[in-house]
């Protein structure tokens, strides 16, 4: 499959293992290697991983940001995790509006479905994380 939500949910992922790629998001785990423990997300999982790093207890986080969504969505982290209100709405806009991700609101780009940045900006449509598990290799 493509980069594309919408593409994701007319599939059937009952039984499947899937392998999540992006070509920033990857550069910046890989990066961060000796983090040591590695989360990633977004918009969809941002309660998610808000409880998991409260739970923890974490004396120190560090958010990484690649692109603008990834900045935006770092300001929502932040102010979240420092107890402070996020107004969703106003995220929207902001994401919706702001020059660094007008290719993807391109409606002449059938790749990139306009309903996918509504799918991008379902706050909290996943109770889960993704956290990236170390291997050692022999």
């Amino acid at each position: 499959m493509g980069n594309s939500p919408s593409e994701v949910v007319k599939t059937d992922l009952k039984n499947k293992t899937l392998v999540h790629r992006t070509s920033s998001g990857t550069q910046g785990l890989v990066n961060a290697k000796n983090a040591t423990e590695l989360i990633f997300g977004s918009f969809v999982t941002g309660s998610a991983i808000i409880k998991h790093i409260q739970n923890n207890k974490y004396s120190n986080v560090s958010i990484v940001s690649m692109d603008i969504e990834d900045h935006i969505f770092a300001k929502f982290l932040e102010s979240s995790l420092r107890g402070l209100p996020t107004d969703r709405e106003m995220i929207r806009k902001e994401l919706r509006s702001n020059p660094g991700i007008g290719w993807f609101m391109d409606p002449k780009k059938p790749e990139f479905p306009l309903v996918d940045v509504d799918y991008a900006l379902d706050f909290d449509k996943f109770n889960f994380i993704c956290q990236v598990k170390k291997r050692t290799t022999n």
